[in-house]
């Protein structure tokens, strides 16, 4: 995906955050009226949602349920990427499909700072790293970097420059590490990574060629999260095209980035704010096209965040509280 430094560049300044963003409670009846407007059927559409694990991503996953009728079916893995072996299960669910795909990344509302999201249930409420595993991903690469800092040191001896670099950095029989350029100063990083799609280590595999432009951003965890959802939508998108299951369906896929803020005191839940950056729309008779972020969010803005066919969630809970008990026997 990314060939050149001016490619991996390009792609970065095409993700726009700032007047891109949404409240999830306007997002998500947006979307689910751009899917009516497509002739999906009330009742009849099954939502499903590639998040990562952390628990600050089940208030999204409540107003999806809210706004589509339907718990979304589990499309995701830690840190965002698309389990794209479930296509196939999830097509036989419903007669529409959805699926929202989103990396998230924590954001203190105090500092004013990303990658970082305070836990409530913690016992002093305290601040931990969003996403914990793009930030567990990034650690090794950010203390190699920090090392090259601390160990390329310009001085003078008299009028004359030097360049003064660590031993270990310029080593180039080592199997891992940051790997010096001489011409450029830094040229890459090298790291030994399992060749698993979709396994353990499929996230760094996203993130190790643009790496450099990572550890060198303002706010790390947020580029991190960027183009792990620009990676995953290529990805996941060619592969939603060659599923057999999803043949002769109304389908939207739609990528983005979830925003977690902190929440005050008094709150249970995150504002939670998402930032689409592309989507598939397949049609029922083979017609197909991608929406580029831009695009995208035309779209969505241009419809109604009133939604009629909404549920109400405690009624249909109390619903089911008071139905007649219905004894299993085996």
């Amino acid at each position: 995906m990314y060939s050149s430094s001016a490619n991996m560049q390009g792609t970065l300044d095409d993700f726009h955050v700032e007047g891109m963003m949404m409240r999830y409670s306007v997002f998500v009846p947006k979307l689910y009226n751009y899917c009516k407007s497509l002739d999906f059927e009330a009742g009849m559409i099954m939502p499903s949602r590639a998040f990562c694990s952390d628990e600050n991503q089940g208030f999204p996953i409540i107003l999806i349920t809210k706004h589509f009728g339907a718990f979304p079916f589990n499309h995701g893995q830690v840190g965002g990427v698309v389990a794209t072996d479930r296509h196939g299960p999830h097509a036989h669910h419903g007669k529409h499909l959805v699926i929202i795909q989103a990396s998230h990344v924590g954001f203190d509302p105090v500092t004013r700072t990303f990658g970082t999201y305070r836990r409530l249930q913690c016992e002093n409420h305290d601040m931990s790293r969003s996403c914990g595993k793009i930030g567990d991903v990034l650690r090794w690469y950010q203390d190699e970097y920090s090392f090259a800092q601390e160990n390329i040191l310009l001085e003078h001896n008299g009028d004359e420059p030097l360049l003064i670099i660590d031993n270990q950095l310029t080593h180039a029989g080592r199997e891992e590490g940051l790997l010096l350029n001489l011409d450029r100063l830094v040229q890459r990083f090298q790291r030994e990574i399992a060749d698993d799609v979709e396994g353990k280590e499929h996230l760094e595999r996203n993130l190790i060629q643009p790496m450099p432009w990572i550890v060198t951003s303002p706010s790390p965890l947020l580029t991190a999260a960027q183009i792990n959802t620009q990676v995953e939508f290529d990805r996941a998108f060619r592969s939603i095209v060659k599923e057999h299951s999803y043949r002769g369906k109304n389908l939207v896929y739609v990528a983005g980035l979830n925003i977690d803020i902190s929440p005050e005191p008094g709150q249970l839940f995150p504002l939670t704010k998402f930032v689409p950056w592309a989507a598939y729309v397949q049609r029922q008779d083979g017609r197909h096209f991608t929406l580029e972020q831009e695009e995208l969010m035309i779209r969505l803005q241009e419809q109604s965040s009133e939604n009629p066919d909404q549920i109400d969630l405690e009624q249909a809970i109390h619903r089911m509280e008071e139905a007649q008990e219905l004894r299993i026997s085996v």
